[in-house]
């Protein structure tokens, strides 16, 4: 068992710093998952199609380190999903409603315990995890964009940014962008985790499950930065943005009429059930 050989080896009481991150999701199709920059998804068994959601869902996981397991090694890894059982089981490294689900669990840490990953998981609602849901339905993601008023009135708030650092050719609001297509040729560079950053002010409107991720490289980084985000009860990273805020944020109201997704130029689905602020951040490790 992968506790008797966790017990012998031991592990660290204070684990490294997260350096790796993956984001999953399952649906009646397969499952999805984002390691770091890397997409992958595969379709369900006809066995596996009769599984309970919450064992499609850790299954999900499971594949995410099966497949990265060689990058992923010695490291801390954090693991958003939107399953709260799945979530919990990890935690606590098994449970007791489910004996199928803690035999999964108990899979997912015989993995990591080969490759000596430290695990973090944390809850990222079903609304906003959407890039790991549509590669679980085996489509490609959306890119979210804010409509020129909604922009307009946080640049009135937080001042002009001078270069859009997540977006793409049909998803920017500025004419400086950052994509993360390499044959995007109108793009100032590609991948914006590629540099640290130095901008008097720049625009930062990512998909919601790069927000840890953007967090932590924001200590490498010096200037300001107009962070949108989702808020939900109990965000885990919400105490970090805090810290690291030059001011109160700004609602962003009627996202019905104010959120696209571009690739129907229609708002997201659940928009009724999303909350969106604007942040003004700095860069640099906060006090």
């Amino acid at each position: 068992m992968w506790w008797l050989r966790a017990l012998s080896t031991g592990t660290a009481i204070h684990p490294d710093p997260v350096s790796h991150y993956v984001t999953t999701d399952a649906s009646a199709r397969g499952w999805g998952a984002i390691v770091d920059d890397a997409s992958l998804n595969g379709l369900w068994s006809p066995e596996q199609k009769k599984w309970h959601s919450n064992l499609k869902e850790m299954w999900a996981v499971i594949q995410a380190l099966t497949n990265r397991q060689q990058s992923l090694r010695h490291s801390t890894v954090l693991v958003q999903s939107d399953n709260k059982s799945v979530v919990s089981y990890m935690r606590n490294e098994g449970g007791l409603r489910s004996q199928n689900l803690y035999r999964l669990t108990c899979m997912l840490f015989e993995i990591a315990d080969e490759n000596k990953i430290h695990l973090v998981s944390q809850y990222l609602p079903g609304q906003v995890n959407t890039d790991a849901d549509m590669l679980s339905r085996l489509k490609l993601p959306g890119e979210w964009t804010l409509t020129e008023e909604a922009c307009q009135e946080v640049f009135r708030k937080f001042g002009m940014p001078e270069i859009d650092l997540f977006a793409s050719k049909t998803a920017h609001v500025l004419a400086r962008y950052v994509s993360r297509d390499c044959k995007d040729s109108n793009a100032e560079f590609h991948d914006a985790f590629s540099r640290r950053w130095s901008y008097r002010r720049a625009w930062v409107f990512p998909p919601p499950h790069l927000i840890p991720r953007i967090l932590s490289h924001l200590n490498l980084c010096k200037g300001r930065y107009i962070l949108i985000v989702p808020r939900w009860s109990k965000v885990f990273w919400r105490p970090d943005l805090k810290r690291r805020a030059v001011s109160a944020p700004l609602p962003i109201f009627n996202l019905q009429q104010q959120l696209l997704d571009t690739r129907t130029y229609l708002p997201p689905v659940h928009v009724d059930q999303m909350y969106l602020e604007a942040w003004l951040v700095k860069g640099g490790v906060p006090n």
